[in-house]
């Protein structure tokens, strides 16, 4: 097979999309229907394997049989040079088990319930039409880019009534990790087999690893199957809620009779205990597609200060500028020669500030009217890891591999004063709203925070506290809280400035936390992570108030819209998005700041530079 080979006279192949060891996957074009398909060939091998031919006919018949849409839609099977091949919808993005690869410590729990309300939706389905799927495992679950889920390969699925038990001969095919008791036995299946199988999914999606562990040989897994029982889910995942423990449990009984009876049991369940559990966050993808789709990851977003004009860094080492209410590209910047780390405007809207990573080490403004490069700080002789700059534009910081903070002059690109204390690379910076405070972080076994005063020049102090390396930090607007991340642990630290220790710890992500940025108000901190996720803090709660998936890669940044009603994002799977804040949960935290917890919190003001 080869791009550009046509097959039965209508589609035409694309490019090879991947194998495995029964059949090859294919992008194509559907001429007659002008359409992007997906083409599957058996491989040429198993033209000979009758049970081979059988399953994977029987794939095309059961999957065509059934309408829905979380369910993979086969549309025609042919034969090219006697080798058999199905015509599918082409998805885009990711089975769940590479999404497992990316995520060894599980998903975010809400995510979770997203995901597994939908699987269960379309078991429904497919046990209604009378098939029982005997397969279902993380990469049989395709996630597309927009969030939604869908089963593929019904090749191992009997067409048969659901509800009742099916006799099979002998060994009744699956995988080992995800088989449920009775197919080691070669005993009767049904749908409750599936049903053991889901719950071994979402055990691997809440804790991140299969029930029982996949570098025991295939005799062991079985015995564990048919014998053991595995560690229960909140043991290896604090935060998983109790009745989803109990959920997932019931799922993996070893007697069927002892498992919930129906998939839309499942489904009822997971709609209506979630709301029972100690905190339900929303759990937000508020439209079908992001604000913008690029080819390159994006690494930093910022507001113009009047929020009419969005501007974005990337990978490709370019500037946009966007505008908001339309989505329109106003113009892109060229000049940076490595991925662009930092993006601000100056008070008046008329220039951007930009810094590239790497050994670009320059810091460029732009005129935002022109698109011209009116000035380029250069001259540092390490990498520039990470910048910041004052709120009235006058200042500019940045750090780097040489373990210093350095602050220039914005309007000369003179150097006016170097911060030395950390033993490893800075890696991100932060001013205060007055400008008299730099808080600074850095890599390597440093795992500290330092607070600069610029008036002085002098270290406030030194805060010791996290585990691993900090990546990301904000001040609050009033400049008494400090929040700051550090890689390891998966939290936000905040820390109450007065007190010099952390007052509290936000968890929720289940990877590296990568920007944090507090709301205009100081009452809101927006989180983003290489969990995919964009997280909405009220900071009266330890628990998220908003959770926005959409992003099918890491999401690499954050930042609110001057009036904090908008939240931009972007991720290294090119996608731009605009979240809307829930008014809600403004006026929600605003009810329950007290004086105690959030000591002077004041609502208003604009954005912050950093």
């Amino acid at each position: 097979m080869e791009p550009g080979l046509l097959l039965a006279r209508r589609y035409r192949l694309v490019k090879h999309l991947g194998h495995g060891g029964a059949a090859e996957i294919w992008e194509a074009v559907d001429l007659r229907l002008k359409r992007p398909v997906a083409v599957k060939f058996l491989h040429e091998h198993h033209h000979a394997n009758p049970v081979a031919m059988t399953r994977f006919r029987r794939e095309a018949e059961i999957t065509a049989g059934l309408q829905h849409p979380g369910v993979t839609a086969v549309f025609d099977i042919d034969e090219f040079e006697r080798r058999v091949f199905l015509v599918m919808e082409l998805l885009k993005g990711s089975d769940l088990r590479q999404v497992l690869d990316e995520h060894p410590h599980g998903l975010p729990i809400e995510q979770v319930l997203a995901l597994a309300v939908q699987i269960s939706d379309a078991l429904t389905a497919a046990h209604a039409a009378g098939i029982v799927h005997r397969d279902i495992k993380p990469g049989n679950l395709f996630l597309l880019q927009d969030g939604r889920v869908k089963i593929c390969d019904f090749g191992m699925a009997h067409l048969a009534d659901a509800t009742k038990i099916t006799q099979t001969d002998g060994f009744a095919g699956g995988t080992p990790l995800y088989m449920a008791p009775e197919q080691f036995k070669g005993h009767p299946t049904d749908r409750r087999t599936d049903l053991y199988a889901f719950g071994c999914v979402l055990y691997a999606l809440v804790t991140g690893v299969p029930p029982f562990r996949a570098d025991t040989c295939a005799a062991a897994i079985m015995y564990q199957h048919l014998q053991q029982s595995p560690p229960a889910p909140q043991t290896l995942r604090a935060d998983c809620p109790t009745w989803l423990d109990r959920l997932i449990t019931e799922l993996m009984a070893k007697a069927p009779d002892d498992r919930p009876a129906t998939a839309s049991v499942v489904t009822s369940r997971l709609h209506s205990t979630s709301g029972h559990d100690r905190y339900q966050p929303r759990h937000r993808r508020q439209s079908p597609s992001p604000f913008a789709n690029l080819t390159s990851g994006i690494t930093c977003v910022a507001f113009s200060r009047d929020g009419r004009t969005l501007a974005s860094g990337g990978f490709d080492a370019q500037v946009r500028l966007w505008e908001v209410h339309t989505g329109r590209t106003l113009m892109t910047l060229n000049g940076h020669t490595s991925a662009i780390i930092f993006l601000a405007f100056s008070p008046d809207g008329r220039t951007l500030v930009s810094a590239g990573a790497g050994d670009d080490r320059t810091l460029r403004l732009w005129d935002t009217q022109t698109g011209e490069n009116t000035t380029t700080f250069g001259g540092y002789t390490d990498d520039i890891t990470c910048a910041a700059i004052s709120r009235d534009g006058r200042t500019v910081a940045t750090g780097g591999y040489d373990a210093k903070v350095h602050l220039s002059d914005v309007r000369s690109g003179r150097a006016t004063m170097t911060f030395s204390g950390h033993t490893g690379p800075v890696t991100c910076l932060a001013f205060s709203r007055d400008g008299h405070t730099v808080v600074s972080a850095a890599a390597g076994d440093d795992h500290t925070l330092s607070l600069w005063d610029t008036r002085t020049r002098q270290n406030i102090t030194t805060l010791h506290g996290h585990t691993g390396p900090v990546t990301c930090v904000a001040i609050s607007p009033d400049g008494n809280t400090v929040a700051a991340s550090g890689s390891d642990d998966r939290a936000i630290r905040l820390w109450q400035l007065d007190q010099r220790r952390p007052t509290a710890a936000l968890k929720g992500h289940t990877s590296e936390i990568l920007s944090l940025e507090f709301s205009p108000n100081g009452h809101l901190l927006a989180s983003s992570s290489r969990d995919t996720t964009v997280r909405l803090w009220p900071l009266h709660s330890q628990h998220p108030g908003e959770i926005f998936t959409g992003h099918t890669h890491t999401a690499y940044a954050a930042a609110f819209s001057p009036d904090g009603r908008t939240l931009a994002s972007g991720g290294r799977d090119g996608a731009l998005w605009l979240w809307q804040v829930n008014p809600g949960i403004i006026s929600a935290n605003l009810r329950n700041c007290s004086v105690d917890n959030r000591k002077k919190s004041t609502p208003g003001g604009s954005v912050p530079w950093a």
